[in-house]
């Protein structure tokens, strides 16, 4: 008993080691109502510099008859605050009161190895709150992790804020994982997400995403993120910001700050004025770096708008889409680009890749041969070779080719409206004799010559001037499969195709008969040659098997010895025989057995009925019918399984009880 209480207070103390998660010297609450978890604030808030931890047990939600402390939800005094979720929520129905605050103290959101779920939100759609769910400022610091979602938030009633977090003057927001989604700034329309509004304000993004959040109004700005003060900062290294909306910056807005994204996904956000996925005003500037910027939208930058100094660095701004400039749309500013491949965009107006207005103070682009990239004009594939002028009213295709435009030339006073594109024609072509949806296509420059060499067979063409794209056709010749073009070179030509060539396969089917004649009562096999069809397969048609074969005398049944009842493809010379098969002594004896059953059918059977007054007495001697007779054993086959247990548990019964009885104390009693 003792070593069983000396364990068990082991086992206790072990438990409670592992269950500590956060610091030892913190205050932990256990919260389970939102009375609970108010007390909680208010104990914090009577506390300076402490060390606090609250523990979700359920959902909670804050509304307007809450008992909120009268600083609300705020951590100051230089408290830190670590709020665990648990896989609860924490819903915010009130106005400012309810929110989170960060004023002069730390919180931190969820843990920092990421292992927790912790879910803040706003009450949606179909009721409005005046601020965001969380606010920092006053050398505030949230701390965001992986596992942290806040969603949801719908702010109105005029509120400058963002719909998610606002950040104050000198606060920092870090987030270092987790996701803002769904949050909405209908009317102050700054910040779907984010945004920065204080001096020295600071939102730092390490990883995570920020998706479908919404700034859009008369004027929004930033569909997730926007800046606007001196000193503040938006810096994003990692992660994604995707489905956002706004009217300025679908997914970024820098107004006044400073603004850098290093290895950034900004994909499918929506500007419906300017600056599909950035947008940087002139009292702000932003340095991009290895970032993928594509399919996003507005009618001005389809990607990118700046009027103020923008710096790129190996970015990819690719299939975004816009009236004018597509890619990028440069008002005025600095603008550098010549490490940054920027391509497959689309306008409908003008400048597929590139509109620079000659505000513009200083433009570098890259040359746009040496991205190395491809294309895609006129629904066709295209290796990109040059920048060329892309004008309203002189738009660029595969059917006007226009101006070529070197990298080096494009500078400040200028307007310009460039796609990346080729001056090259393609020559299409067969080159394995498949099909055309296979074909080689191969850019030459403008008219390149090209020697047709038919190599005995007949083709549409000898030379081809290439002036335009060409498909070439394929020749033919008698009793010939074309294999398709390959690549020669030739004298006075920039390249020749010439055709090759194989004979057609033919194979040889054999038929025989055993046992029997074909429906001619001939014997002699049969034979046909089969040729390839023009998809390259040798095809024996059931129609060409011979049928109505007939069996000799003593034989039936006739089967082939493969299945010809539908076409077979074959691959070299092959036979198929038809073989009836011989008649058993049973088939022939058939007659005479069904004969002799008749008459034992018709044959009367005797049975004899005792009356069982008249068995006598004694032994009686039963008739041997040839059957098994019954017996009443106990232990039968069916039962024998049954039988077998119950033996071995009374024998290890019998041992155990003559082991005990051998250690037995016998005590004698009076």
């Amino acid at each position: 008993m003792k070593k069983i209480v000396i364990s068990l207070l082991i086992i206790a103390l072990f438990v409670s080691v592992i269950s500590f998660e956060v610091r030892a010297d913190a205050t932990t609450f256990n919260v389970s109502t939102i009375e609970e978890f108010e007390n909680a604030i208010q104990t914090i808030q009577e506390n300076s510099n402490g060390n606090f931890i609250i523990k979700l047990n359920s959902d909670l939600e804050i509304n307007n008859e809450t008992s909120l402390p009268s600083q609300g939800n705020t951590i100051n005094n230089g408290n830190t605050v670590t709020l665990i979720g648990n896989g609860h929520k924490i819903t915010n129905y009130t106005f400012a009161a309810g929110r989170f605050i960060a004023n002069g103290g730390t919180l931190n959101l969820g843990l920092e190895n990421g292992s927790d779920s912790l879910y803040l939100s706003g009450p949606g759609e179909n009721h409005g709150t005046s601020e965001s769910v969380v606010a920092v400022y006053n050398n505030g610091i949230i701390n965001m992790y992986s596992g942290v979602t806040i969603s949801n938030e719908n702010v109105n009633h005029g509120a400058v804020t963002g719909g998610a977090v606002r950040i104050a003057d000198n606060g920092t927001f870090n987030m270092y994982g987790g996701v803002m989604k769904d949050n909405k700034a209908p009317d102050a329309a700054y910040g779907g997400a984010v945004f920065i509004d204080g001096i020295n304000g600071k939102f730092n993004m390490f990883g995570g995403e920020l998706k479908n959040n919404t700034a859009e109004a008369t004027y929004g700005y930033g569909g997730a993120v926007m800046c606007m003060a001196d000193g503040a900062e938006i810096n994003i290294t990692g992660g994604k910001i995707s489905g956002n909306l706004s009217n300025y910056g679908g997914a970024i807005a820098g107004y006044i700050g400073q603004v850098n994204i290093k290895n950034v996904v900004m994909e499918n956000n929506t500007a419906t004025a300017a600056g599909g996925a950035i947008i940087i005003f002139g009292y702000s500037s932003a340095n991009l770096e290895g970032n993928t910027i594509k399919g996003n939208s507005a009618p001005y930058g389809g990607a990118v708008y700046s009027e103020a100094t923008l710096n790129t660095n190996n970015d990819v701004i690719t299939e975004n889409t816009s009236n004018v400039g597509g890619g990028v749309y440069i008002s005025k500013g600095n603008a550098d680009f010549s490490s940054s491949n920027i391509y497959n965009n689309k306008a409908q107006s003008t400048g597929s890749d590139f509109y620079i207005r000659a505000n513009a103070t200083s433009i570098s682009i890259k040359d746009a041969e040496s991205m190395n990239v491809s294309a895609v004009v006129d629904n066709k594939i295209i290796p990109v070779n040059g920048w060329y002028t892309d004008n309203a009213s002189n738009r660029y295709s595969l059917t006007n080719y226009t101006d070529k435009v070197s990298a080096s030339d494009v500078t400040a006073g200028n307007t310009y409206a460039l796609i990346a594109a080729t001056d090259k024609y393609e020559i299409n072509y067969d080159n394995d004799g498949k099909s055309n949806t296979d074909n080689v296509s191969k850019w030459l420059t403008k008219n390149s010559r090209i020697k047709i060499t038919a190599n005995g067979g007949t083709s549409s063409v000898d030379e081809i001037n290439l002036t335009e794209s060409t498909v070439l056709d394929n020749p033919t010749r008698e009793n010939m499969i074309f294999t398709g073009w390959s690549e020669e070179s030739a004298d006075g030509y920039d390249l020749e195709l010439k055709a090759n060539w194989r004979e057609y396969k033919k194979y040889t089917v054999t038929f025989k008969v055993e046992n029997g004649t074909w429906s001619d009562e001939t014997t002699d096999d049969k034979t046909i040659d089969i040729t390839e069809n023009n998809e390259e397969k040798v095809i024996l048609n059931s129609s060409d098997v011979p049928t109505e074969m007939k069996a000799n005398e003593g034989y039936k049944n006739g089967t082939w010895n493969a299945e010809l009842t539908s076409n077979v493809e074959i691959n070299s010379d092959v036979t198929y025989t038809y073989t009836f098969e011989r008649e058993t002594a049973t088939d022939t004896e058939e007659n005479t057995n069904t004969t002799t059953n008749t008459t034992a059918n018709t044959s009367t059977e005797t049975n004899t009925v005792v009356d069982e007054n008249e068995i006598p007495e004694g032994n009686v001697s039963l008739p041997i019918t040839g059957e098994k007779e019954e017996t009443n054993s106990p232990i039968t086959g069916d039962n024998l399984g049954i039988w077998i247990v119950i033996f071995g548990i009374a024998f290890i019964a019998f041992v155990i009880t003559r082991k005990n009885s051998k250690n037995k104390k016998y005590l004698n009693i009076i």
